[in-house]
């Protein structure tokens, strides 16, 4: 008997809305090509890398192809979980404190997401015998590429997906399951995911579509990143470039959280001890912000001090900060951290 793929993915989004989330996608489970092909094809010319964990041997099937994890797999479902992010300027205040990103002040998204999927998981295999499984940053699949298959997201000059609801703030999971369900999906390339913004001018139009029309990759990027930059101008170490190329040796974010300390040289922490807002704060996309009704509390502060961190016992330390995705890199390089930006004032 033939099953009513409607119905079941309406019992999915109901499950998953009791949970907090309400945007799903159901995509099918084949190779995710076009957004390798979009690296190799329009960054390989450049001494760039457009995403930073996208390192890996593009002849390796794992890599980009869902039937490698999972046998005979058919569907990706994909969730994100919005959070919330004030727009303000308080990014540029100087004080005695050292600021942790607002996307790592909550608790652990990865256990949010592992917890919400692995209720998923259940469903689908008590109700439709199906099996599946779960990721979220920790697949070999590149989570941008699972994303952007639902035609619901774009991509912006910092290399951050976007959504219309949420801008680019937000945790991305998805599961593959072997259970037929998914929805064939048309990539949205109309202006209206820009114009409806209302921040557009008829002057940027005329830009965005000769773009359009001159670079076939911008049917992934967000057509409006074509006449700003504002993120590209506030990054103070120069990471982001044109079209979204993005030096992730450069990124604030990923220095705080590399080992390998003697790239910095030339290069600012700007006051982050972890992570980086600069280039979401600045972003006239992310003015709209309907995160608020998630109303999670954060589970450790935002800004620190170092002899509050010195204090602490290795233990207290994952104690307090080990609840947030920020603790995994240890009392060692948080202090390493606050050092640094103490020696750039």
């Amino acid at each position: 008997m033939k099953r009513d793929i409607h119905l079941i993915q309406n019992n999915i989004k109901d499950l998953l809305l009791v949970k907090g989330i309400t945007e799903v996608g159901f995509v099918p489970a084949k190779p995710l090509t076009s957004y390798a092909n979009f690296i190799v094809n329009d960054h390989k010319n450049h001494e760039l890398n457009y995403d930073n964990s996208y390192h890996k041997n593009l002849d390796s099937e794992e890599f980009y192809n869902p039937q490698k994890l999972l046998k005979g797999a058919k569907t990706i479902i994909t969730i994100i979980l919005p959070y919330h992010m004030e727009n303000n300027n308080q990014i540029y205040s100087k004080n005695k404190n050292y600021k942790i990103s607002k996307a790592a002040i909550f608790k652990d998204y990865h256990h949010i997401i592992e917890e919400i999927l692995s209720s998923l998981q259940i469903l689908i295999q008590e109700q439709y015998n199906a099996k599946s499984i779960v990721y979220c940053d920790t697949g070999p699949l590149n989570d941008k590429a699972v994303l952007l298959q639902t035609g619901d997201f774009k991509i912006l000059r910092n290399s951050l997906l976007w959504h219309r609801k949420y801008g680019s703030k937000f945790y991305i999971g998805y599961l593959i399951t072997d259970l037929d369900i998914s929805t064939d999906i048309n990539i949205n390339t109309d202006l209206d995911i820009s114009t409806d913004m209302g921040i557009n001018t008829d002057s940027d139009i005329n830009i965005i579509k000769k773009n359009q029309e001159d670079n076939n990759h911008l049917k992934m990027a967000h057509p409006y990143c074509e006449t700003c930059g504002k993120c590209a101008n506030a990054c103070p170490n120069k990471a982001i470039q044109k079209h979204g190329h993005l030096i992730g040796e450069r990124c604030i974010s990923y220095l705080t959280q590399s080992n390998d300390w003697d790239k910095l040289t030339d290069m600012t922490l700007s006051g982050y001890i972890y992570g980086c807002d600069i280039c979401q704060m600045v972003c006239p996309l992310n003015k709209i912000d309907l995160s608020e009704k998630y109303s999670y509390e954060p589970v450790i502060g935002e800004y620190v001090e170092l002899e509050d961190i010195e204090k602490l016992s290795n233990r207290e330390f994952k104690a307090i900060y080990n609840n947030s995705s920020a603790g995994w890199i240890g009392k060692k390089r948080f202090i390493r951290n606050i050092k640094e930006n103490m020696l750039g004032e």
